[in-house]
Parts: C-alpha cells; sequence; structure tokens
C-alpha cells in the first residue's frame, strides 16, 4: 500500500515545522518540513494491505511565525480483498483424497460431488468446476458470496483398475483482481472379477476329441489349473466336476493374477469319456464369477 498526503499551505505566513501523523500507521515522511503561503508539498508511507474495510486519518501540524500551531485532517479508506475458494472432492459419498477409493465394480455407474467453498473476503463470479477426466460437472449457481458453498455433481462410468480424478474450482473476484482456483482429487478402484480354468487329462489338453488313448483299469489323473484373470481377491472358490466327485484344491482364496492346481483321480473306464470341470468364486463386489473346461 501506498498512501500519499497533499499537504497545503492555505494560509498568508509561512509555516514551519510540519509534520504528519497517520493514527493507524504512525508517523509519515515528508520532504519539505517548511511551506510558504500557496505552496504545497506531498508526503508518503508505504504499509502492508489488510484483509477487510480499513480506515485510517492523517493529521498535520504546523507552526505559524505567530499565534498557536494549526492542524488539519483527512480520513482514507480501503477494502482489502482476499479471494479465496475451496473443492472439496467426494468419490460415492466418500472424501477419497488417498488410493484405493470406494471399491465399485467396473461399468458401474460413479457419482463425484465437488463441495465448492468461497473461503475469501469479498463475492465471486463466474464460478464453476472442471474435471481432469474431462467429464461434465453442473453447478446449482455460478456466484458465492462470503462463506457461501454449493454442491456441484458429475457421473461417469467406472473403468476396470485404480482410478484417481482430480476436480478444480474456479472463480473471479471484483474489479481487476485474478481469479481464484482450489482443486482437490479422488479415486476409487475398479473391480472387475473374472477366473479362468484349464483342465488337463493326463497332463493333456483334452479339448478336442478324442483325447489322450489311455488302457481301461489304468489311473487317469485331471488337473484342473485355476487362474485369478481379475484384479481383485477371490475367495470361496470351489472346483467341481460334473463326473468326478473325489477332487481336491490347495486354497480357497487367490490373489489377483495368483494360480492355483488342483486334481482328480479315478479308473479309466472303456470307450471314449468326458467330462467338465468348473469353477465358481466370490469377488469382493458384484456377483459370483465361474469359468468352465
Amino acid at each position: 500500500m501506498h498512501w500519499y498526503y497533499a499537504v497545503s499551505n492555505s494560509g498568508n505566513v509561512a509555516l514551519t515545522g510540519i509534520t504528519v501523523i497517520d493514527d493507524v500507521e504512525g508517523a509519515v515522511s515528508c520532504h519539505e518540513r517548511s511551506l510558504a503561503p500557496g505552496k504545497s508539498t506531498v508526503c508518503l508511507l508505504e504499509g502492508t494491505a489488510l484483509m477487510g474495510p480499513y480506515t485510517n486519518t492523517a493529521t498535520v501540524t504546523a507552526t505559524p511565525p505567530v499565534g498557536v500551531d494549526v492542524t488539519a485532517s483527512d480520513p482514507s479508506h480501503y477494502y482489502g480483498a482476499d479471494p479465496r475458494i475451496v473443492v472439496e472432492k467426494h468419490t460415492l459419498g466418500q472424501d477419497a483424497d488417498e488410493p484405493p477409493g470406494p471399491i465399485v465394480l467396473a461399468g458401474q455407474m460413479v457419482t463425484w460431488t465437488y463441495l465448492v467453498t468461497n473461503t475469501g473476503s469479498v463475492a465471486l463470479a463466474d464460478v464453476g468446476v472442471i474435471d481432469s477426466a474431462g467429464i461434465a460437472v453442473s453447478c446449482p449457481h455460478d456466484t458465492l458470496g462470503l462463506r457461501d458453498t454449493m454442491t456441484c455433481t458429475s457421473t461417469g462410468i467406472a473403468a476396470a483398475g485404480q482410478y484417481s480424478n482430480i476436480g478444480t474450482a474456479t472463480g473471479k473476484p471484483p474489479g481487476a483482481l485474478s481469479p481464484v482456483s482450489g482443486s482437490d482429487v479422488s479415486h476409487y478402484f475398479g473391480a472387475d472379477p473374472r477366473i479362468g480354468l484349464e483342465k488337463h487329462t493326463n497332463g493333456k489338453d483334452a479339448d478336442l476329441l478324442p483325447g489322450p488313448a489311455i488302457l481301461v483299469n489304468e489311473t487317469v489323473t485331471w488337473t484342473y489349473r485355476v487362474t485369478n484373470v481379475g484384479n481383485v481377491t477371490l475367495s470361496e472358490i470351489a472346483v467341481t466336476d460334473d463326473q468326478e466327485e473325489d477332487l481336491s484344491c490347495p486354497a480357497t482364496t487367490l490373489s489377483a493374477g495368483e494360480t492355483m492346481t488342483c486334481t482328480a483321480f479315478s479308473l479309466v473306464q472303456l470307450g471314449q469319456y468326458a467330462n467338465i470341470g468348473t469353477v465358481t468364486a466370490s469377488p469382493l463386489v458384484g456377483t459370483a464369477v465361474e469359468a468352465s473346461d
């Protein structure tokens, strides 16, 4: 801040000992301490603008050749603007600043909310929210008074895997002040539960007829290679066979990307034979998944 104090000798005698005092800022620097009749000088003071309404009053005192000192005062004002805006972004109602955020099934609808607040000292116009993902954000109005708040919304379809996007709120303060902005990040994890099964007969991938030839009454070994081909942990894993009952697996839970091998044994029967293995599992979200071979 720069305050300028124009001091004029409006009388008909010279004045000396000119002093200017500001009731808030203190002593003011004046280049001229004496003024002839009709002459003027400008005094200067520098300071830092404060937030909100501000008033200070300057008083000048001078000594004439005769009589008592003369004085004059003048007030001045400014408004210290401190424009600010903040946004708090939620994903499915959760303040998901850190990953993974809420777990949602890939392909489902996701709703984001953006709580926008004017935390500054001046009203804001042209208020809006943009999202780093390019999705459209809807706000109920485009102005915010002091301490006003509004909630904006957007929706999208959940993608598979870890996801994050950033909401940025902007607003325009009055006059020539620069626009202000605030941002907040949010996350979700798009669950894509899937399971795979590869069944072999005596080590052969016998999807097609006739399969390996094995002597009657010999032992045949079936292996069921179960793989979690999704991106979330699967539990309650169960492998069944439409013909065989003596089937065992080493685990009932698989993390994303993990594999286990289940086995079954029986005696070979005469003629062409076929059986089907099926695996089922429960994901963190969504319905059970399965695969057959």
